[in-house]
């Protein structure tokens, strides 16, 4: 059996399809944009890759929309070509997925989506009205529910906070914040981060600023690594760094709320302040629990900051991932959507 995963633009997309293809004893193949994260992690990952060319769906009016039918079509040729080499299609969401979608459905393959987004995204209204089985994370009331696939184990891995402190040489003797920007980095964010750090805002702290790929873009000065500051451009073992820590800052992706709820480690959620929402929505659990704070990314963000880390209890949040919803709890989504592809793929076969 040959499996196809569809699904870039951030390591949010692409880590959930890495987690089930390793769970498949099957020909795994990816499709994504070559420039993207995606290359690099499934190229990275031993998986087979191959490029389709990035072509986001126009969300506004402009002169240059009208050659946009045009560039989609050369695009959904060549993932017809792709597709038509696999058994099943399986995709995570981004631009990649949606011409698969509809590769799979001109093609007659088995296609499979999986939203792990509170809100759905345009790749997966698609796909539902293809006809796809369409599986979300969160109750959507369409699709069925399943756990999102994670990279890592974040409830049995062991792993101290010396481990952490001495990796990134942080001083043990301090409470640990990790920030994350997500894959790409933030860079409104990291220039908070920075500007905190400057102003002391984080003396009682360690800070270890994983600052995305893109790395500090057009900050000036940033700060060198310290014995409380560590920048890096991505944590690829978040299993191993996550669990030990004592607060995130973090967006509000899917992945995160799951893997900090898996690790239950307090946060202060920043959500992306473009897109549908969906990043406000995917925490929103999480805060009514009392396990999170939700801090608004706007031009007080540096003041949300300050306000949420002088409110925050560590220890009371930390027990509130009891009230935390059991769907963002599960740790074996990676199993589960690789039996649902197996019996897809046996059904179709009539195995």
């Amino acid at each position: 059996m040959k499996v196809l995963f569809a699904a870039g633009g951030s390591a949010g997309h692409v880590d959930p399809a890495l987690a089930t293809a390793r769970q498949l004893d099957a020909e795994i193949l990816f499709a994504g944009n070559q420039s993207g994260i995606e290359s690099k992690l499934v190229q990275r990952a031993n998986f087979k890759f191959e490029h389709i060319p990035k072509l986001a769906f126009p969300r506004s009016f402009s002169l240059s929309n009208f050659l946009w039918p045009i560039k989609a079509l050369s695009v959904l040729v060549r993932a017809i070509r792709i597709s038509s080499k696999v058994d099943a299609i399986v995709g995570f969401g981004g631009y990649v997925s949606a011409y698969f979608y509809l590769a799979g459905f001109l093609l007659r393959k088995p296609v499979i989506a999986h939203e792990a987004n509170a809100l759905p995204g345009i790749s997966t209204k698609l796909a539902r009205k293809l006809g796809a089985d369409i599986y979300t994370l969160y109750p959507l009331g369409f699709g069925e529910q399943s756990a999102l696939p994670v990279m890592g184990d974040f409830i049995n891995t062991k792993i101290g906070v010396t481990e952490v402190t001495n990796r990134f040489g942080l001083d043990h003797s301090r409470p640990t914040i990790l920030v994350l920007g997500g894959s790409l980095g933030a860079v409104r964010l990291n220039r908070a981060i920075i500007d905190l750090i400057k102003d002391n805002s984080f003396s009682n702290w360690n800070v270890l600023h994983s600052i995305g790929s893109h790395g500090f873009g057009e900050i000036e000065n940033p700060p060198s690594s310290t014995n409380n500051y560590h920048w890096i451009s991505y944590i690829e073992d978040m299993s191993k760094v996550l669990p030990a820590v004592d607060l995130v800052i973090t967006r509000a992706g899917a992945g995160m709320c799951v893997q900090c709820t898996l690790s239950e480690v307090p946060v202060i959620f920043v959500p992306l302040p473009v897109g549908n929402g969906e990043q406000g929505k995917n925490a929103d659990p999480i805060v009514r629990a009392g396990a999170a704070l939700m801090v608004q990314d706007d031009s007080n963000l540096n003041q949300n900051l300050r306000r949420a880390l002088n409110e925050i209890d560590l220890v009371a949040m930390k027990n509130s991932f009891n009230n935390v919803p059991d769907f963002l709890k599960k740790s074996d989504g990676a199993v589960h959507l690789a039996k649902i592809i197996r019996d897809k793929l046996g059904a179709n076969e009539g195995i």
